[in-house]
């Protein structure tokens, strides 16, 4: 979530382009991870890992890879299937203002059929 975290307020900068592939990957894993091991998510919810994934989408919103990468993190960290932990997912997610990003990037990236229906279901 750190990696995350620091993409989504980099200034720019030589390393920028570097510090954002890094963040993709991450924002691949946490999504992956939640997917494959429900009991990361409390860990994920622990590292305000939904709020580090807002600040990043926030930032690279003209970025439809970078939206992709978001909403599908978002997405398995809010599957209804981690009831033990989805409600603080869920606001914490809802604090950092997940719903009004996931519909910007949608509104931004309306060719993006992925992000399009990853989009949707994350909300």
């Amino acid at each position: 979530a750190e990696r995350v975290r620091r993409a989504g307020s980099t200034g720019g900068g030589s390393d920028q382009r570097m510090e954002l592939g890094v963040a993709l990957l991450a924002c691949r894993a946490i999504g992956l991870a939640s997917r494959s091991a429900p009991e990361l998510v409390a860990a994920f919810t622990k590292a305000s890992a939904a709020s580090a994934i807002c600040g990043f989408m926030r930032r690279w919103l003209p970025d439809g890879e970078v939206q992709l990468a978001a909403a599908f993190a978002l997405r398995e960290l809010l599957e209804e299937d981690h009831d033990a932990v989805c409600g603080a997912v869920g606001e914490e997610a809802a604090t950092a203002a997940a719903p009004r990003l996931l519909r910007a990037a949608l509104a931004a990236h309306p060719h993006s059929r992925e992000l399009q229906g990853i989009g949707t279901r994350a909300l």
